[in-house]
């Protein structure tokens, strides 16, 4: 479930990790305060502080690493070996 969003957008300074200004985004206010993760195009931001004196959030790029899930079996397909045209292990 999404936390309700309340009120004018937050803004969000993002840095790269060495430091570097990156950008100024846009956030919703959510009720629980600034998202712990910013995905930003193909770029992931965490949140570094919640709330400066000035009101933003300020996040620095991770390095992060997307773990495929398992492929798993299709157990909703026929097990027919004759259907579409097999026919065993003629040459």
């Amino acid at each position: 479930m999404t936390p309700a969003i309340l009120g004018p957008m937050m803004q969000a300074k993002l840095f790269t990790a060495d430091g570097g200004y990156v950008a100024t985004v846009d956030v919703p206010p959510f009720v629980t305060g600034f998202p712990k993760v910013l995905i930003w195009g193909e770029r992931i931001f965490t949140l570094r502080d919640q709330l400066q004196p000035d009101g933003l959030g300020v996040y620095s790029e991770t390095f992060t690493y997307v773990v495929p899930p398992p492929l798993q079996a299709r157990r909703d397909l026929p097990m027919d070996m004759n259907a579409g045209g097999y026919d065993g292990d003629a040459d």
